[in-house]
């Protein structure tokens, strides 16, 4: 049965139409997606080079600087007389030490000016308290008193143990490389300002929004949507990590590949909206015309294809079919028997019309809580379900206490409340003289589904009030909400009897169902009643006249 299924929908007009859309398209739209990932793909692999590649200019760069600042002090150490006094750590002739301390700032500020090795050069004579910091005018500005005051602070405060290498400090803000040398209590050294050197690596990176970070210790993570290169210098203990945002990357795609992803976009948006044309002028008037077939073939011989704005041919069609079904239904010879019979048949399906729609629902909904192992919540449905079919198909009895279609509506709305959480309260209140008032199968039930089904969110609390009480030898029913409401002109118009309004798209065929019950169970004296107000709820009354409630053969 099932491979009969599937054999018709693939011969389908409708589904070969897809078939043959989806042939045209997927290839193209496949291909220029293959194509723009290897771009991409290629696109940050350049970057990555290029990255690396100018990192390790400036990382070679500054291990060359570093280098010459060793030879630089060895140079100083061996060969320069003013050095050399500072070293000895001699003041006893005062002229001869201040004369060795100018020059040797002369040369600190020279060498630092001609060379482009050093940013800053240092001396601190813990013995002597002598100290020479030699900051002259920085990158982007001069270096202030408080900046000044950082690096002598905090060459004076530290306690460097054996002969220091090179460590990446904080002063005032800034990021520096500082090499430290002493002599017992004599300490020297240089400073590189590594933040100059990060602002001259973002110049030459053609990209925005590109980070540059300085770090004593390798980095080797690599954070999501970024590309990254990392190197680091043993000879400093000192690495540096580039980073650009991937999405900087793909907007530098030609723009020939912008412009074939656009129109792979177009051109598969083209696909719904030519099937939706399709749609409109030929798969929906031949499933109207193939609806109206099987329908007759089923018995359905009252059935008539409504007037649409169609092509001409299908105007002829749906014609030609309503002149035949009205031939048809001239030749039908009826009787007082069969048109009892049909009418009891019709309060059978007035019955059962309103179930449909909620069984679907709920099949639906055991079927999701099934795929997500909420099996304590589908056995509660699968109770439910239980005493629903024992009360609507119970053998030969066509009304039933009130009570009982409470307790339906209260075992309905617990369920629910699993689709539905703390989405809508509830309240019930039952009449002790109106619990065996006997009343149609799923009367009431009908409005506390519709509440469910039409006026629940998530996200608002809705409160439900259910009561039955006993008034003027009348059962007088109310169904209750708090939600949106409805229009007041609609209200009126269900009030006066008018349940099919198809020209202004509206057809109430639940409430029609349920008024016509009332009618032939309580007589034209009862009634269904509408009472809303738009924003703030609905109210049903429904008006049963006590004395009328029975069967049909009870009141014949």
């Amino acid at each position: 049965m099932q491979q009969k299924q599937e054999k018709k929908m693939t011969r389908s007009i409708r589904t070969q139409i897809l078939s043959i859309m989806m042939a045209l398209v997927l290839p193209l739209n496949a291909l220029v997606l293959f194509s723009t990932i290897n771009s991409i793909y290629v696109l940050q692999e350049q970057a990555k080079v290029s990255l690396t590649s100018i990192e390790g200019f400036y990382m070679q760069q500054l291990e060359h600087r570093i280098s010459s600042i060793h030879y630089y002090f060895y140079d100083l150490e061996e060969n320069d007389a003013d050095f050399i006094r500072l070293l000895e750590r001699n003041k006893e002739d005062d002229n001869r030490y201040f004369r060795a301390q100018t020059n040797i700032a002369r040369k600190f500020n020279t060498h630092i000016t001609t060379s482009a090795v050093a940013d800053s050069y240092f001396y601190l004579n813990q013995a002597n308290d002598d100290l020479l910091v030699v900051l002259p005018t920085a990158y982007g500005g001069s270096i202030t008193a408080q900046q000044r005051d950082a690096v002598v602070q905090w060459i004076g405060s530290m306690d460097f143990p054996g002969n220091q290498r090179w460590k990446l400090i904080e002063i005032a803000d800034d990021q520096w490389l500082m090499r430290l040398y002493h002599k017992g209590d004599f300490y020297y050294g240089a400073l590189i300002y590594v933040d100059h050197m990060i602002d001259q690596m973002k110049e030459a990176i053609p990209f925005d929004g590109i980070a540059i970070t300085a770090a004593s210790t390798k980095n080797t993570e690599s954070p999501h949507g970024w590309i990254t290169a990392s190197q680091y210098s043993t000879a400093a203990n000192f690495g540096l990590q580039l980073a650009v945002p991937t999405a900087e990357v793909i907007l530098t795609l030609p723009l020939t590949q912008w412009f074939a992803i656009a129109f792979a976009i177009v051109y598969l948006l083209c696909v719904p909206v030519l099937y939706l044309v399709l749609n409109k002028l030929l798969l929906r008037p031949l499933d109207k015309i193939r609806s109206a077939l099987l329908k007759m073939k089923s018995g359905e011989r009252e059935y008539r294809i409504r007037e649409h704005r169609y092509a001409e041919e299908f105007r002829t069609i749906n014609d030609t079919f309503n002149e035949m079904a009205d031939n048809i239904e001239t030749l039908k010879i009826e009787n007082y028997e069969k048109e009892l019979a049909r009418k009891k048949m019709e309060l059978k399906n007035l019955q059962l019309q309103i179930r449909p729609h909620f069984l679907l629902n709920t099949f639906n909904l055991i079927f999701n809580l099934a795929e997500i192992r909420e099996y304590e919540s589908v056995q509660k449905f699968a109770l439910y379900l239980s005493n629903y079919f024992r009360y609507i198909f119970r053998s030969g009895q066509e009304l039933s206490p009130l009570q009982k279609e409470f307790e339906l509506i209260r075992e309905y709305l617990e369920v629910s409340a699993i689709r539905y959480p703390d989405c809508f309260t509830v309240h019930q209140e039952l009449s002790s003289e109106l619990a065996e008032f006997m009343v149609p199968p799923l009367l009431v039930h009908n409005f506390a589904e519709n509440i469910i089904n039409h006026t629940v969110k998530f996200g608002r609390t809705i409160h439900i009030h259910l009561s039955a009480t006993a008034l003027d030898g009348y059962a007088s029913i109310q169904i209750q909400d708090d939600g949106e409401g409805m229009d007041a002109a609609i209200a009126d118009e269900i009030n006066q009897g008018i349940f099919d309004a198809r020209e202004q798209g509206r057809v109430h065929v639940g409430l029609e169902n349920s008024y016509r019950r009332i009618q032939h169970f309580y007589g034209p004296s009862s009634s269904l009643k509408v009472t809303s107000i738009a924003g703030k709820g609905t109210c049903i009354t429904l008006s049963l006249q006590m004395k009328q409630a029975g069967t049909e053969e009870e009141r014949i």
